[in-house]
């Protein structure tokens, strides 16, 4: 077989009602150099069947069935077989558009990286029930390191550089410089592309609608997080404060992005303790709150942020530590929507 022009890296795990809706978007793919690698990891439904069925029926397929560890070991493993120029990865339920590769090859030209339009589709039980563009930025190029670095911080902040999937990467930089992701439960994909764009060149971002990332719950209750969630953010916003100062562009805006974006953080992980899967007690959301607020971090980025009105108003609270304050403001956001739900 031909050298692919793309490697399609996708992990796939108990989606065995909505792999075929993804494979079916691939093979009606208007370009067609491409090679798909199914990384089973160690699901327990029919996935991995489903994979192998592909895989006799399609030479450009190859299956890696491996034990369960995450979509980020998922995507090394195909990393370390794909054979195309450039790497793609997708989620197993989500799924392109019919000339999303094409137009990624027209928009490619000379750029070590290139970001798409992901739009995320909303669905209620099984219906599609809306559809938002997320992960946007205005589309626009930039030839050089220098560029590219001078405007990175605004889309790490703004969600954009935060996942794989709408974006297209230069499989040559990655095997020169062995990049992986990094094993830990929440934003792998970010420590991927920081640890990306570190060693790029260049960079596109084109406004087209390529990709569908399909969310499962219209109703927006919160994911349930890691329980050591606020530390790896604050890891995350250390980190990019590392790559950044290493620039030498860690001025005052973004210092401001920075510490906007944080507190964001910092208030969903609040926000997280109303999730009905987790079952807070009074007593134990209290001191988890708490333990927040006295954080010196958070202490220290309380000051010019911009977010939203909500978040504006906890940031407030968090300013004073005024914990049951903070409470009752999550607990009345949650009982309105609970009554708009009805």
């Amino acid at each position: 077989m031909n050298v692919p022009f793309f490697s399609i890296i996708i992990p796939v795990y108990n989606v065995e009602k909505y792999l075929p809706i993804c494979m079916d978007s691939l093979f009606q793919q208007t370009y067609k150099s491409f090679e798909i690698l199914l990384i089973n990891d160690g699901s327990t439904d029919d996935s991995g069947k489903l994979c192998d069925e592909y895989a006799l029926n399609d030479e450009r397929i190859r299956v890696f069935h491996c034990k369960n560890q995450g979509a980020g070991r998922a995507r090394n493993v195909g990393l370390d077989y794909a054979a195309g120029q450039y790497i793609l990865f997708v989620d197993a339920d989500d799924w392109l558009e019919t000339d999303t590769l094409l137009t990624y090859v027209q928009s490619l030209k000379s750029y070590d990286w290139l970001i798409g339009c992901s739009h995320n589709c909303y669905f209620n039980h099984e219906s599609l029930s809306s559809i938002k563009v997320d992960y946007f930025y205005p589309a626009n190029a930039y030839h050089s390191m220098s560029e590219v670095r001078k405007m990175y911080v605004e889309i790490a902040t703004n969600g954009v550089s935060h996942a794989p999937h709408n974006k297209v990467y230069k499989r040559e930089i990655i095997e020169r410089y062995q990049l992986r992701f990094p094993d830990r439960p929440k934003y792998e994909d970010l420590a991927f592309n920081n640890a990306y764009v570190d060693k790029i060149n260049s960079l596109v971002i084109i406004n087209d609608h390529t990709y569908n990332y399909r969310v499962s719950n219209l109703e927006g209750v919160a994911q349930k997080l890691p329980s050591n969630m606020f530390e790896i953010f604050i890891d995350v916003n250390n980190e990019l404060i590392k790559l950044l100062k290493s620039w030498g562009v860690y001025h005052r805006r973004e210092q401001q992005l920075l510490k906007s974006q944080f507190m964001m953080d910092t208030a969903s992980c609040i926000n997280n303790t109303y999730n009905p899967n987790l079952m807070y007690t009074f007593q134990g959301r209290y001191r988890y709150i708490k333990m927040i607020v006295e954080n010196p971090k958070v202490r220290q980025s309380c000051s010019g942020v911009k977010c939203s009105t909500f978040v504006n108003l906890i940031v407030r609270l968090v300013k004073i530590k005024a914990v049951l304050l903070i409470m009752g403001c999550y607990s009345l956001k949650h009982r309105v929507r609970d009554l708009l739900r009805k």
